[in-house]
């Protein structure tokens, strides 16, 4: 009866234990994916805003905007590749194209579909 005792506290400590570890290994990836997500929601409401042909410029302009300054967070959110002059020059050409297209101020879907273009084959470039 001891041994069976023991034998299902330590299996209940080896799953706990497991949890844990698991759960902190999912945490690590948080940052990464939670960046990617939110670009990829920024991309996909401008995608969205051309499709509806409701391009509003305020609201172009503050998708822009979100997608620049969130270009800072991605050599952070991936610290392995943050040595890799590749990687760090693929951000540089995103950052490039979206200040051109934010200084651009889209006024109509017509103006803004090559400049979410040259962002998505940026975004693309990378992947």
């Amino acid at each position: 009866m001891k041994y069976v005792l023991m034998l299902v506290l330590g299996a209940a400590i080896g799953f706990l234990t497991a949890t844990m570890v698991g759960n902190s290994l999912r945490q690590v990836h948080a940052f990464p994916r939670g960046v990617m997500a939110v670009m990829q929601h920024h991309v996909g409401s401008l995608r969205q805003s051309v499709r509806d042909d409701r391009c509003e410029a305020a609201d172009v302009q503050r998708r822009l905007d979100g997608l620049f300054h969130l270009t800072t967070d991605v050599p952070a959110a991936f610290p392995g590749l943050r040595d890799s002059q590749a990687f760090l020059d693929y951000n540089a050409t995103l950052r490039t194209r979206l200040s051109i297209a934010r200084d651009a101020e889209p006024t109509s879907c017509s103006t803004l579909v090559p400049l979410l273009q040259e962002v998505t084959d940026a975004c693309s470039a990378c992947h």
